[in-house]
C-alpha cells in the first residue's frame, strides 16, 4: 500500500513538499467477499456464504450474536479449521411474493 501526503510550508522555494510512504499491511482477518448479495424472488429462500480465515498465527474465534435482519435473513457459522477458517451462510427466509404491477 502506498499513501502521499503534501505539507505546504513557508519556505519561498518549495512551497508544498509531497511525502510518500510505502509499506505492507498483513491483514488480520481475511473476509471474502466482502459483501453478501441476497438477491432473487421474495417467496425463494437465496443463500449467500462468507469465507472468514485468521491472517496470522493467532487463533480466531467467532461467536453468534443478534441483528438487525433476524426477521428476514438467517445465518450459521460453522468451522471448517480449528481456530483458523469459518464459513458463515446466511439464508434468506422467504416471505409473500411481492407485488407486481402491470403497465
Amino acid at each position: 500500500m502506498m499513501k502521499r501526503a503534501s505539507i505546504f510550508t513557508n519556505d519561498p522555494r518549495t512551497k508544498v513538499e509531497t511525502v510518500a510512504i510505502k509499506a505492507f499491511v498483513k491483514a488480520l482477518i481475511d473476509i471474502s467477499p466482502r459483501f453478501v448479495n441476497l438477491n432473487g424472488p421474495a417467496s425463494q429462500t437465496v443463500v449467500g456464504i462468507v469465507s472468514v480465515s485468521a491472517g496470522e498465527e493467532r487463533s480466531l474465534m467467532l461467536e453468534e450474536s443478534s441483528f438487525d435482519l433476524s426477521s428476514k435473513v438467517t445465518y450459521a457459522i460453522e468451522e471448517v479449521e480449528a481456530g483458523r477458517s469459518f464459513r458463515i451462510r446466511f439464508t434468506s427466509i422467504p416471505g409473500p411474493p411481492a407485488p407486481s404491477a402491470a403497465y
